[in-house]
């Protein structure tokens, strides 16, 4: 709410002597105690200052589709600037704006409209960049004119992602410079953004100690959920581990192994134990057989058009087709990109008989489907009409990419010459094993069988086994056995991953690239009236649960919403207890969710951990301030921070979002 002091305005005074500002929670009831409303006619000075005029600044938001504002440093020729300033499309200049011109003071304000063709205003369209434009002709009052042409270029607000944005200033809460984050169809948001990792406290004693802050806003006035969720930042790749290094000593001297493999068919061919073996990208079998080590090599499930192999592959461009010389997959002879289909304009549409499908006359524009529409793929904003013009449906096809991963225009062709349209018309070829060393022969072993028919038919076991000192398996008597099945079986089977030394943790674990709720610490789910919160109180596999939770715990006893309103919360981990507070706009600061008890002993048990931001069903929020403060023996370390303190532009871990 703001109170004008009309008479200093008429004198000229800056806008800090005439304009005082007060922040307040509702534009209604700031209307209904407006005493007084005044057309004002500021009185420009009689004589004049003797020098060019300037611009003094251009006022732009990516939010703002509808207006813009440009103040100059001396009273202008207003008719004069108002026939001359021109705004268009940066990209194509063909596409004016039209502008209503307002003049306040020394302050040109603009009505904007891409549409005059009819009675409504006509905002700016999203993700687009447009140019302001005044000639260096225009002159003030007093025939000054301006030094240089001047230009002034923005972008609007996105269709879907990040964009630096403006928003007001509440002290110990938010600057005014934010990020704010739209998405066009909040029922598709499967973002997942790693605001902060390599988080650590700075100690290995048992406990984390963290500071956790952030602001937060909601805009969209839909029953948005963000989850904010602690992760470690690691993860233990099983298939890496070295199982002989999981091992258990009990009080009397015995040794108990943990075995994690597959047990043939007792008496037949392959009845002896096998254990996985990670290794040039293939999962592999190691079989003991009567104390013969075996390696099988694994040939991947694939493809074949008789000549070739195939393999499907996705990366971060989407799908493509990688061509073998022969069913070993050791040699690449090319690969292919797949490019995702269109629908594309035409002057009409004639069906080809040869190639069975309608083949588009004239073709134009080209529409893929984005955010629930099909879309020019040149112009987000442009919607296919199906009602204006034919559209012939191009469908997916696969090109030639080049050594350095580039899209060619040459179409992938299979060994007979005929283009590859589909991954699933190739023949299949199921997985199979060889016998390194044997006679080629391919063996299909049938992992994890829960009844063993046939000889090629593996059972899985698990657990910890007695051996002796040699690493031979024992059975109850003490006498040496080769299978894990005739072995004496621990009753600490299901606690294997206590038994793992760290430094073998460490040599497998590997970035936490998942979802997996078995590795979080902390789940914070934000709703516009009120929070759930779930938190480790468990070691290892058993961490995570559901019954550790808190349910509705709401801002305010009346349970009102806040969306529109910024809020500020801290999130403090001292000695095996967690605490969530808030603070609103009004300066009040209030309890969420007392201390309680929470660990921090994951599979990894890195102690290095990740802060993520899952907007779920959230279509628009702002967040400011971000930060980590963590603590070694009670002593602030630095802050770490991945949030500008202004955003003048998105920080790169913001843009790249995950979907894993």
């Amino acid at each position: 709410m703001g109170e004008i002091d009309t008479k200093k305005v008429r004198q000229g005074k800056e806008a800090s002597e005439y304009l005082v500002i007060d922040n307040v929670a509702s534009a209604l009831g700031a209307n209904a105690i407006i005493s007084d409303i005044e057309i004002l006619t500021p009185i420009a000075p009689k004589y004049d200052t003797g020098s060019n005029p300037s611009i003094v600044k251009t006022f732009t938001n990516p939010s703002n589709l509808y207006s813009a504002s440009i103040e100059f440093s001396k009273y202008m020729d207003n008719e004069g600037i108002s026939n001359s300033v021109k705004m268009t499309e940066t990209d194509n200049s063909s596409n004016i704006v039209s502008l209503m011109s307002v003049w306040i003071y020394k302050t040109l304000h603009l009505i904007l409209d891409i549409d005059t063709t009819n009675a409504d205003t006509d905002s700016l369209n999203k993700e687009t960049s447009y140019t302001i434009s005044i000639p260096k002709e225009v002159h003030d009052r007093y025939d000054w004119e301006l030094v240089n042409n001047y230009q002034h270029s923005f972008t609007t607000i996105p269709l879907d992602g990040w964009y630096a944005d403006d928003s007001e200033i509440i002290d110990n809460i938010t600057d005014g410079y934010v990020a704010t984050y739209v998405v066009d169809d909040s029922n598709l948001n499967n973002k997942y953004f790693v605001l902060l990792d390599n988080i650590t406290d700075g100690d290995n004693d048992n406990t984390t100690d963290l500071d956790i802050e952030f602001s937060l806003k909601r805009t969209s006035s839909d029953w948005n959920q963000i989850n904010f969720i602690l992760k470690d930042n690691y993860f233990i790749d099983e298939s890496k581990l070295d199982w002989s290094q999981s091992y258990y000593q009990d009080s009397v001297g015995n040794k108990w192994a943990y075995k994690n493999g597959l047990q043939g068919k007792k008496g037949g061919k392959y009845g002896y134990f096998f254990e996985r073996k990670w290794e040039n990208n293939q999962d592999n079998l190691v079989g003991y057989n009567n104390g013969t080590e075996e390696k099988w090599i694994r040939t991947q499930e694939h493809r074949t058009d008789g000549t070739y192999s195939y393999k499907q592959e996705h990366d971060s461009f989407g799908e493509k087709i990688i061509r073998y010389d022969n069913s070993s997959m050791d040699n690449v002879t090319a690969q292919f990109r797949s490019v995702e289909g269109y629908y594309q304009k035409c002057s009409s549409k004639k069906w080809e008989e040869i190639e069975n499908k309608w083949g588009c006359v004239n073709p134009s524009t080209k529409y893929r489907h984005h955010t629930g529409e099909w879309r020019n793929i040149d112009n987000f904003s442009d919607i296919l009409d199906w009602n204006d013009g034919e559209y012939v449906n191009i469908s997916k096809k696969y090109y030639v990419m080049t050594d350095n991963g580039t899209t060619t225009d040459t179409l992938a062709l299979d060994a007979n010459g005929k283009e590859i349209r589909n991954y699933w018309e190739f023949e299949k070829v199921a997985s199979f094993y060889t016998l390194e060393g044997g006679n080629g022969e391919q063996v299909n072993f049938s992992l994890w069988s829960s009844n063993q028919t046939y000889d090629t038919d593996l059972k899985s076991i698990s657990g910890y086994f007695q051996i002796n000192v040699n690493g031979s398996f024992l059975d109850s008597n003490g006498s040496i056995v080769s299978s894990p099945l005739e072995s004496k079986e621990g009753d600490w089977k299901n606690d294997w991953q206590r038994f793992i030394p760290q430094s073998e943790k460490d040599r497998v674990k590997t970035i936490n690239a998942s979802r997996d709720e078995r590795e979080y610490v902390f789940y914070l789910e934000l709703n516009p009236d009120r929070l759930k919160f779930r938190r480790r109180t468990k070691e290892n596999w058993e961490g995570f649960r559901w019954e550790d939770s808190f349910n509705d715990v709401y801002y305010y006893s009346s349970r009102r919403q806040v969306t529109g309103q910024w809020l500020k919360y801290k999130i403090t981990m001292r000695s095996g207890q967690i605490n969530v507070k808030f603070s609103d706009d009004s300066g009040n600061t209030l309890d969420l969710i007392d201390d309680t008890r929470i660990s921090t002993e994951t599979n990894s048990s890195s102690r290095v951990f990740s802060l993520i931001l899952e907007p779920k069903s959230a279509s628009n929020f702002s967040i400011d301030n971000l930060f980590v403060k963590t603590y070694k023996n009670e002593v602030a370390l630095d802050n770490h921070s991945n949030l500008n303190e202004e955003f003048s532009s998105i920080p790169e871990f913001l843009e790249n979002s995950q979907s894993y």
